[in-house]
């Protein structure tokens, strides 16, 4: 999924890092501020949540987007902790896009939908 995801946005203009596991993920942290996280919820034994409360305390202007199952609970969750988005899966590429074009226009945080046209110059997704 990591490798589908980046490809995805290096074809829209992104500059993407990929992690699969919430290990290799949390080092490339260590060494890596991206402008946006975009995290699933399952990193095998740890929660993506997890994961995007760690960048948010070593990288606070990274913006975060949590990808999960359907769930007003999961989401709430996500975007109490910082999330800028939670993304109910199945999800494709052109959303995912959408969403980080309305992060990178200063979109609302939460929000999952609105349009925009400012690329964020680079990321990283983590997913399992």
């Amino acid at each position: 999924m990591v490798n589908t995801i980046a490809q995805a946005l290096s074809s829209a203009g992104y500059d993407p890092s990929g992690a699969n596991s919430y290990q290799a993920a949390g080092r490339r942290l260590e060494s890596f501020a991206p402008d946006v996280l975009v995290v699933s919820v399952e990193l095998e034994a740890h929660n993506g949540i997890q994961l995007a409360m760690r960048c948010s305390r070593s990288h606070p202007a990274t913006q975060v987007i949590v990808m999960g199952p359907k769930s007003a609970a999961l989401e709430r969750e996500a975007c109490a902790l910082g999330a800028s988005a939670y993304m109910a899966r199945p999800l494709t590429p052109g959303a995912l896009i959408k969403q980080l074009k309305s992060i990178a226009d200063g979109g609302q945080r939460g929000l999952t939908r609105p349009p925009g046209d400012a690329h964020a110059s680079s990321g990283l997704a983590a997913t399992a």
